[in-house]
């Protein structure tokens, strides 16, 4: 082996050892994200657990829907809360 393969050795093991190096801690920032964003996923669906549901009668009501034109010209003023979309 040559002086000069021997020095393109122990640079490309340096790189390589620095790109492992960078690529550890890459993966390290990735897990710590993942970890806060499970964490944060739990807090929600425990959140979601223990909040009591609305009830149905205090969700909004449907907004009334003009009935058909025949309905109209019979003298209904247009709208009905029967008649739904």
């Amino acid at each position: 082996m040559t002086a000069t393969g021997a020095g393109e050795s122990a640079e490309f093991a340096s790189a390589l050892n620095g790109f492992v190096t960078e690529l550890k801690g890459f993966q390290a920032d990735v897990k710590d994200i993942l970890k806060r964003t499970d964490t944060r996923m739990m807090q929600a669906e425990r959140k979601s657990a223990v909040a009591p549901q609305r009830p149905i009668l205090s969700q909004a009501a449907r907004p009334l829907m003009p009935i058909c034109a025949a309905a109209m010209m019979r003298g209904c003023a247009g709208w009905c809360w029967r008649a739904r979309g």
